[in-house]
């Protein structure tokens, strides 16, 4: 019962699917790994719409950073390899600024 275009279909899958398989399974759900980084540049959002904006992470002078490859567009794939993860900004939040210290859900992960 995922969605069809992929990058919905991943964040589904690790939003929603994943947690639900190991509460059903008595598994232990260790905690999504999370990479602080500076946001390159801003991510615009919706008010009222969680958004799941893929980000590439590079390590800049002062740490990790955060550059967005592409925040809409739920069936280009080709934003999910260029990234290793994403931010996800909250309903009540009209986007994120650049240079504001954001977690990037790393895709990847063993849990």
């Amino acid at each position: 019962m995922l969605p069809g275009y992929p990058v919905s279909c991943i964040v589904g899958a690790v939003q929603i699917l994943r947690p639900l398989l190991k509460h059903r399974g008595r598994l232990p759900e260790p905690p999504h790994p999370t990479t602080e980084a500076r946001l390159d540049r801003k991510v615009a959002s919706e008010v009222g719409v969680r958004t799941f904006a893929r980000v590439a992470l590079r390590e800049g002078e002062d740490g990790p950073v955060a550059e967005p490859t592409r925040v809409g567009g739920a069936s280009v794939l080709s934003s999910v390899a260029r990234a290793d993860g994403w931010v996800v900004v909250p309903e009540a939040r009209e986007g994120v600024p650049a240079g504001e210290t954001v977690a990037v859900e790393n895709w990847e992960y063993d849990g």
